[in-house]
This record gives structure tokens, C-alpha cells and sequence, in this order.
């Protein structure tokens, strides 16, 4: 890696709101270059903190010469981050770069993107666990060691339809013998969302007084994914933060004259058209040819 990279890949790690805020004033163009020479993790840690629609045309550009390089920037970002800047792109872009993304990202993707953004259908985790009713409570106890970061204190149940009928609790399941079926010990009165609520009425369903979380079906009951409170919260919260919204970005102003005063060497340097480095022995017009 050549020194200009390294540069700029310590300075995104370090300060990605600033680059962020830099990025946002450049021409889509030359932040594709940019983004498509760097490591893909530094180059997620920015992106994931600029406007989805500058980001999203930026990612576009890198089409398709760099298609490889947008593909693993979208692998490093949390799920929820790539499906909104998806949606921020034609059809035919999506499936290219969904094409380019490992399986275990690209399938619960497309399944979020075949719901509006502001519904539970595209709110939820897709990633979110349900076993079947029939099979033994020490099957479910080797499975969670499998994957248990993906590990939720709610256990969905379906049937072998993939419908959701019940849902116990990780405590319930220590304490249950270890041969009992899951649908012998899951409770079956289950509170569900149905994909396609819209985002009023799912701020407001009395569920979360009650749970930590709620399951997500789609018209015929099939298990799709979870909503956890804590992102409600944060969405109701956001929206209760939205009057203050001016009042927060004459601080961002004010926070960026001061570092554009301390900095702004650097900020140069990143803001010229990126230039790949010249191969061994080859002229500098040659290369940029």
C-alpha cells in the first residue's frame, strides 16, 4: 500500500465523520476512485456516516470497472446500512451488487428489500433465529452454540411450513428437558407484526410495553425476521429529536470551520482526483492511460 493510501486510510479510521463531511463535497467520481484503492473496512467506516443519497451515487460510479471493490465496501456495513443505500439504486444496479455480495448478506438483503423502507417488512433482522416445533431442546441448545451471535433472549417456532406458531425464552429452554420436542415447552400466544404495517402504527403497537421484541410475518404467517425495542426507541427518539434539527447543524458547522482551520493541509491532499500509482517502469502518461 503506498503511502498516500495509508495516509488516508488512518485518517478515515480515525476521524470518519470528518471524511465523511469532506466526501460529501466531492465530486461522486473521484470519491469512487478513492473508495475503490483503499481497504474496504476503512472505506465502510466513512461511507456509513455520509448522506445514503451521496454515498449510494458514489457506490454507482465504481460501476463497472470497481463493482468488486462497492461489492466488498457493502459487505463490510451493518445489513441495515447496504439495504438503504440498495434501495437508493435501480433495479438492475441492486442486482449486480447483490450478485457480488456473499450469500449469507445477499439473501436476507433481497428479502428486506421486497418491503417498503418505513414498514416492519424492511425495519426488521432478517438474520433473527426460529426452529422447527418438532425437534429436541438439546438440537436448539447445539444450534445457538453454532451462531450465537445471532442469538436473540427470544427463540422463534415454526412448523415445517416455516409458519410461526410459538416463541419461548432462552431460560425456559436450560430448564427444559433436554429430549422435550420445542413445541412442548414454547409458548403459542405470540404478539406478531405483520410485514407490511406501516411505521405509524408500528411505533405505536402496544407489543412493546410488553416485549423485547416481536416477531415479523408475512401474509400467511411465515416466519420473516424480528423487530427489537431498542430500535424503536431509537426511531422514536429521533423523531422526537427532529425540531432540534437546525440547532444541531450549526454545531456541525461550527465543529467543521474549526477543523478545516487545523487540518486543512490534509484535507488537500484528499480532496485532489485520486491517481493510481504509476507501474514499474512505465511512464506516468502510459499509466494514466
Amino acid at each position: 500500500m503506498r503511502s498516500e493510501e495509508l495516509l488516508v486510510t488512518s485518517f478515515f479510521q480515525a476521524h470518519p465523520d470528518d471524511a465523511a463531511r469532506i466526501l460529501e463535497m466531492t465530486p461522486p467520481r473521484e470519491v469512487a476512485g478513492l473508495l475503490g484503492n483503499i481497504a474496504p473496512d476503512a472505506a465502510a467506516a466513512v461511507v456509513q456516516r455520509m448522506a445514503s443519497l451521496s454515498t449510494a451515487s458514489c457506490l454507482v460510479t465504481m460501476l463497472p470497472e470497481q463493482a468488486a471493490a462497492a461489492a466488498a465496501i457493502l459487505a463490510e456495513l451493518p445489513m441495515d446500512s447496504t439495504v438503504r443505500l440498495l434501495r437508493r439504486m435501480d433495479p438492475a444496479v441492486q442486482e449486480a451488487l447483490l450478485g457480488l455480495l456473499p450469500e449469507a448478506m445477499a439473501r436476507p438483503a433481497r428479502l428486506l428489500l421486497q418491503y417498503p423502507e418505513n414498514t416492519a417488512g424492511g425495519l426488521m433482522d432478517p438474520k433473527a433465529h426460529a426452529v422447527p416445533e418438532d425437534i429436541p431442546a438439546e438440537k436448539v441448545h447445539f444450534l445457538i452454540r453454532q451462531d450465537p451471535e445471532n442469538i436473540f433472549y427470544y427463540m422463534y417456532v415454526v412448523d415445517r411450513d416455516h409458519k410461526l406458531t410459538g416463541v419461548i425464552d432462552l431460560r425456559q429452554l436450560m430448564r427444559a428437558d433436554p429430549s422435550a420436542p420445542v413445541g412442548s415447552i414454547m409458548d403459542s400466544d405470540v404478539t406478531m407484526l405483520p410485514a407490511g404495517m406501516d411505521l405509524v402504527t408500528l411505533l405505536r403497537h402496544p407489543g412493546w410495553r410488553d416485549f423485547d421484541a416481536l416477531p415479523v410475518v408475512d401474509e400467511k404467517g411465515v416466519f420473516l425476521g424480528m423487530i427489537r425495542q431498542r430500535l424503536i426507541r431509537q426511531m422514536s427518539q429521533s423523531a422526537e429529536k427532529g425540531g432540534h434539527l437546525m440547532e444541531s447543524w450549526e454545531v456541525l458547522l461550527a465543529l467543521g470551520e474549526l477543523y478545516w482551520i487545523g487540518v486543512g493541509e490534509f484535507l488537500e491532499l484528499l480532496m485532489q482526483p485520486w491517481q493510481p500509482a504509476p507501474a514499474r517502469g512505465a511512464s506516468a502518461q502510459g499509466e494514466s492511460a
